[in-house]
């Protein structure tokens, strides 16, 4: 026998030993959990337009301001999807600042007992459909599909879809085994995320028809960046927010509207008093979350948070 084949026949040997010390003394395999997949360029779920099953429209309001794992599938299937909600359910357990949604796609028969299966699960989580062609958009904006096959069943994807606190498609993690892994990817996935915009965002409480907005827009990138629109969501259209900056000259306290408002690189637009701000207009003020579109493409679902007065 050769030097190169006695050098095989000892590794072969090696890790055959290995294969009946793990079998026979029930140690754990080495950890080969999934890599999540990371959505090269983030899409936006911006323009989310959904309800509940029990007739209250639900928007892109409840991806404000916090990372959220979805899982796509119907009430009806008995086996994969209770699987997968039982998994979102350990997620939120072990990470209670983890969002998690169940998007139902057989609206017909998921409405009518849609909020109850879920929270068996878990009172966190919450159940969403809509009508065939919300749930397409709703589906392709995660990058998911799914399948009526016109039996009472459904083909559908199997990953856990990550979006970001600001809305957009952060990856998916194809095959997480349980909520332990889907924490790990989703934290993975926060490791990596960088925001174009740091955006926060906050108003007052105060009385009359028209609201104000201060806060902070903090650009991270090496270009300049422009906000080009601020609108209002979960007022089912209603509302209206507008970018004004306020100046005193000669003792005359003026406001102009802003048609954009410019970072400049790794720079920061303040909005406070007596300077930029945003106007809430038509009950804007209510709104749980707005979204912000720029000069770059990049849509951010950012919440407004209510405050006294002396608390921004």
């Amino acid at each position: 026998m050769s030097p190169r084949q006695r050098l095989i026949a000892a590794l072969l040997g090696l890790a055959t030993l290995v294969v009946i010390a793990f079998a026979q003394r029930g140690l754990p395999w080495p950890d080969q959990r999934p890599i999540p997949w990371v959505a090269p360029t983030p899409t936006s779920l911006a323009d989310l337009e959904l309800d509940d099953g029990a007739g209250h429209a639900v928007g892109a309001e409840i991806l404000a301001g916090h990372w959220t794992v979805v899982a796509v599938g119907y009430t009806s299937c008995p086996d994969v999807c209770p699987t997968a909600l039982a998994r979102l359910a350990d997620a939120v357990s072990r990470e209670p600042t983890l969002a998690a949604a169940f998007l139902a796609v057989d609206p017909a028969r998921d409405r009518a007992h849609l909020a109850a299966y879920v929270a068996a699960f878990h009172p966190a989580i919450r159940g969403l459909t809509g009508t065939p062609a919300q749930l397409d958009r709703a589906v392709a904006a995660l990058g998911a599909t799914y399948v009526d096959n016109r039996d009472g069943t459904f083909d559908h994807s199997a990953a856990v879809f990550v979006v970001d606190p600001q809305g957009n498609l952060a990856g998916a993690l194809p095959a997480p085994r349980d909520g332990a892994e889907v924490v790990a990817g989703v934290s993975a996935l926060r490791d990596t995320w960088r925001p174009a915009l740091e955006i926060e965002l906050w108003t007052p409480r105060q009385p009359g028809p028209v609201g104000v907005g201060y806060g902070r827009f903090k650009n991270r990138g090496d270009r300049a960046i422009a906000v080009t629109g601020v609108a209002p969501l979960g007022l089912a259209g209603r509302g209206r927010v507008e970018v004004h900056a306020s100046e005193v000259v000669d003792g005359v306290a003026r406001m102009r509207q802003l048609e954009t408002l410019t970072i400049a690189p790794g720079g920061t637009a303040v909005l406070a008093p007596g300077g930029q701000h945003l106007m809430l207009v038509d009950g804007a003020a209510a709104a749980p979350a707005v979204v912000v579109t720029t000069d770059i493409g990049a849509i951010a679902v950012v919440p407004l948070i209510t405050a006294g007065r002396g608390d921004g």
